[in-house]
């Protein structure tokens, strides 16, 4: 099932987040009525979407949203920001409007749970340095931790490639 979410500047970051776990909740509760296995729930994004996918991998579901707390099985991380303080300091802040709260809220390397599940994280060689940084950073993160991981680097691959 793919989904489509409002993008900044249209909503502010927190809602667009919101909106995909709003989304996760619902595919858990309606799965049985389209046929899939509310216990087998897989993400994935690329871009903004992969940063979306770390928050919804560290998004305490248990509280507030009354779902198990595995409820995602595993996420494929493709070509995202995963620390928003760079991006706080960018010329892209003159849209997002995030301050030290935001950054905070929304940044996955700031908001790790005790178990994160299985990621795949993925980034081209020909993408801008940032998005490498992040990449392997949240890959060495995650191995530090001993968090189930693999990191897939594409030499040739720039960020439109990735997809």
């Amino acid at each position: 099932m793919s989904v489509n979410f409002a993008l900044a500047p249209q909503v502010s970051l927190d809602d667009l987040v919101d909106q995909n776990r709003t989304t996760v909740k619902w595919i858990y509760d309606h799965a049985r009525d389209f046929g899939a296995d509310p216990n087998q729930i897989y993400i994935g994004g690329h871009l903004s979407g992969a940063h979306v996918v770390g928050l919804l991998a560290v998004t305490n579901w248990a509280a507030g949203w009354h779902l198990p707390s595995n409820v995602i099985k595993g996420a494929i991380a493709v070509s995202g920001m995963y620390d928003l303080e760079p991006v706080r300091l960018s010329s892209r802040n003159t849209y997002l409007h995030l301050d030290d709260a935001a950054v905070e809220r929304n940044s996955t390397l700031r908001n790790l749970p005790d178990k994160m599940p299985p990621m795949i994280i993925a980034y081209g060689g020909q993408e801008q340095i940032e998005f490498q940084r992040q990449s392997r950073e949240f890959a060495e993160t995650l191995q530090a931790r001993g968090d189930d991981y693999q990191l897939f680097f594409y030499d040739n691959n720039n960020h439109f490639e990735m997809a």
